[in-house]
């Protein structure tokens, strides 16, 4: 088998968004410039910047039964009102708090010492090998050529940067701060930064101090010279090193942050085993048989755009890999943010913050179970039980209420104070269904009964807690927000009933049962009474299922977000397995593939296209879950493998973790139970192989291969994972082109199982 290893480019990349990348998780490298400029920026996951006060989310509770009934009467101006002057009461200004960027720490800059050399016309080109976990440039004529190649060491948290040349030559180095003068506004809050350099012997180190009160973060970059060339002389601070046929520079990079906040506010329970990079990565493989191996990015992007079938192929070879590699480099003891773990500058998009109205889930965590690597699921269950004490804190403050609210962003805390009438984020309740999903998703997988019983059945029971005691008040919820939707006419997104809001409700407390069965806990029956007192789903008068459940409100179908297709996401609520409500969601993800094919500018949030592609695929659509993985693999994916939030632009993660998992929904869907192989194939995957697929139960799928005219799984339970599921009977449903169309019900244990069909007709016709 052909799968991709790594990728290759002939572009230079004029910005760090452009740049090649490496990371260990938590520490992470991007490496841009020209020969005569080039620049690393070292990030550290931990490195925030408390530009924004740490303030607590607005009183509102008193004040919830007038913003309701204005709700109630399409008054959504006057609660929004009430809202407004409710926040400058407590001191809240004009402009939004935001959450906490994430930023660099310091710039290793690289430049010949002798800047007379011929460089700027030389040829250029760069590669990554995702196994290895390495990155390089390299330029010049033969005989004088010479690269810079980075490495990530993960086991001993460090990069290391290797430069080489063909001929003798010096290169400097020096270590600089990552911020411009014209990026500082973004610390409204008055915080200082404090920069210092060190130098020695064959050694820099910069701290990068950033002080708001008692919130301090220093981060510190160390650079070491290592290796055989001799201790080179220090110059204004820089590193000079002769460079030459056998002679290399190699540079050892090491970050550290240490963090201060007040104290005991936020511990961390949830251990986070060592990884390796390369077993993650090589835990699952594509092959679709295009034969484009060797073939530079944009070449095979240019043809694939041009609607070449074995360059489009390629192109998703590339970026199921692509994607996957990057997820795992920057996977640490804390989740991907919306960049992952790399960042280039001071006044990063959304603060390159945890977004959890969508990003983390159907972004950069999308594929974490489904492609075999469910331990990257850990960091953000580390992360979410950080801010237990603020999603409490938020649960009393907003609604009156005990248990526990998850707000839509976080970064350095988990308080509920980012909002503004365009984006109604205090009213948005769906963050903790959401992230009890993702718990359960890592539990079902892995049966580890540890991170269970300490950390995810605490938190069901402080979100459906929450839930109930909502319900109760009333199975009605209003205010209720679909991200970041407006409905045609209405002043705000205020409304009543979001579909997505009761999916998100409805879920949680289904998963709640579950999770009591496995923890060996009980339930309480307020869950499932809760669960029957929420409105049914609803299809729309123009035969797509309603945004939003009260008839009153019209639906937006242009529009990135596609909260409202949640039911559908993972395995199905089961209130949308009528054939009318299939329909109508099924309508809803054609209409909403097509806006986006309308015009360039609607590939935005790239995220939004893989929602749709996973629930084409769970509907049985193999076309339409083709259409959006290629939109992800050809306009979300750079020349140098990493992705971007829109076509073309904003350095992002989401199509990173969002395409492996459309690719992986189309090939098998592993419910509770239940496998469905080869469920969305679509003609253009004539032939194929992928490995290491996984899901829920506990159920692997080591291989699946398909041809002209067979299909063939070898299928396993993972080991230890008894709890997550009844029984060991599984019902296997045949590919959806099978020639028997009946299902099996195979005993699966630690052993594989090998399954076989043929096909009815050439997948090519």
């Amino acid at each position: 088998m052909a799968h991709r290893t790594r990728i290759d480019s002939r572009a230079r990349a004029v910005t760090w968004e452009d740049g090649v990348v490496v990371g260990t998780g938590t520490l992470g490298a991007v490496l841009f410039g020209s020969p005569e400029h080039h620049e690393i920026q070292l990030t550290h996951e931990q490195f925030l910047v408390p530009a924004y006060r740490d303030v607590p989310a607005p009183l509102l509770s008193a004040h919830l039964p007038a913003i309701r009934s204005a709700v109630l009467e399409h008054r959504e101006e006057d609660a929004a009102d009430i809202v407004e002057r409710v926040a400058a009461g407590e001191g809240y200004g004009e402009r939004p708090e935001m959450t906490d960027p994430f930023v660099p720490i310091a710039a290793l800059v690289i430049e010949p010492a002798d800047q007379r050399a011929p460089e700027s016309g030389s040829e250029y080109s760069r590669w990554t090998h995702f196994v290895r976990a390495e990155s390089a440039v390299r330029w010049g004529e033969p005989g004088y050529g010479a690269s810079v190649t980075m490495s990530a060491d993960r086991d001993g948290e460090r990069i290391l940067v290797t430069v080489a040349s063909e001929n003798p030559r010096a290169f400097r180095f020096r270590l600089q701060p990552s911020w411009h003068p014209a990026e500082t506004p973004v610390l409204q809050s008055g915080a200082r930064i404090d920069w210092a350099l060190t130098t020695s012997p064959g050694r820099m180190t910069a701290t990068t101090r950033v002080r708001e009160g008692e919130r301090v973060r220093d981060g510190l970059v160390a650079v070491a010279l290592t290796g055989a060339p001799p201790i080179p002389s220090s110059e204004l601070g820089d590193l000079l090193v002769h460079c030459g046929p056998g002679r290399a520079a190699v540079i050892e990079i090491r970050a550290s942050v240490a963090v201060h906040e007040p104290a005991g506010r936020f511990p961390d329970a949830v251990p986070i085993p060592r990884l390796n990079h390369a077993d993650l990565v090589q835990r699952s493989t594509l092959d679709l048989r295009s034969g484009t191996d060797g073939e530079h990015t944009e070449s095979l992007l240019d043809r694939a755009r041009a609607g070449d079938p074995d360059a489009v192929r390629g192109a998703l070879e590339v970026a199921f890999a692509a994607g996957r590699a990057g997820i795992i480099a920057s996977s640490g003891l804390l989740p991907p943010n919306l960049t992952g773990v790399w960042q280039g500058g001071w006044s990063p998009h959304w603060s390159s913050d945890y977004t959890i109205n969508g990003n983390v889930q159907w972004g950069a965590l999308a594929a974490a179970v489904s492609t075999g690597t469910p331990e990257l699921l850990l960091p953000l269950i580390r992360l979410i039980e950080r801010f237990s004490s603020d999603f409490a804190e938020n649960a009393q403050r907003l609604c009156g209420l005990p248990g526990l609210y998850v707000p839509a962003r976080v970064t350095t805390h988990g308080r509920a104070n980012h909002f503004m009438a365009e984006y109604p984020h205090e009213f948005w309740l769906g963050g903790g269904a959401w992230m009890l999903r993702m718990m359960y998703e890592y539990v079902s997988a892995t049966g580890d009964e540890e991170v269970l019983r300490q950390s995810v059945w605490p938190f069901a029971v402080g979100v459906n807690r929450f839930y109930t005691a909502l319900i109760e008040r009333s199975p009605i919820l209003a205010p209720s927000y679909s991200p970041e939707n407006t409905p045609p006419g209405w002043a705000n997104p205020l409304t009543v009933n979001a579909t997505s809001e009761v999916a998100m409700i409805r879920d949680a407390l289904l998963l709640g049962g579950r999770l009591a069965s496995m923890a060996g806990q009980s339930a309480p029956e307020s869950w499932s009474a809760a669960r029957d007192l929420l409105s049914p789903y609803r299809v729309a008068s123009d035969g797509m299922l309603a945004e939003w459940i009260d008839s009153r409100t019209p639906n937006e179908n242009a529009h990135r977000h596609q909260s409202h297709l949640y039911g559908l996401y993972y395995e199905g609520d089961e209130s949308l397995t009528t054939t009318p409500m299939r329909a109508a969601a099924l309508a809803t993800v054609r209409a909403r593939l097509a806006w986006r094919r309308e015009r360039r500018e609607n590939l935005e949030m790239a995220f939004g296209t893989a929602q749709l592609g996973v629930v084409a695929a769970r509907l049985g659509d193999a076309e339409a879950a083709l259409l959006a993985a290629q939109v992800l693999a050809t306009e979300h994916f750079s020349a140098a493998g990493v992705s971007t939030h829109d076509a073309g632009s904003i350095f992002n993660l989401d199509a990173s973790g969002g395409l492996p998992s459309v690719i992986a929904e189309m090939l098998v869907q592993i419910d509770p139970g239940e496998i469905r192989v080869l469920p969305a194939l679509p003609a253009a995957w004539p032939e194929g192989e992928v490995t290491g697929l996984a899901g829920r139960g506990g159920v692997i799928i080591d291989r699946l291969t398909w041809a002209r005219g067979t299909a063939e799984a070898a299928i396993r339970f993972r080991p230890g994972t008894a709890i997550t599921r009844p029984g060991d009977d599984v019902v296997v449903r045949p590919p959806a082109r099978a020639a028997d169309q009946r299902s099996l019900t195979v005993r699966l244990t630690g052993e594989v199982q090998v399954l076989r069909w043929k096909l009815t007709k050439d997948l090519s016709a």
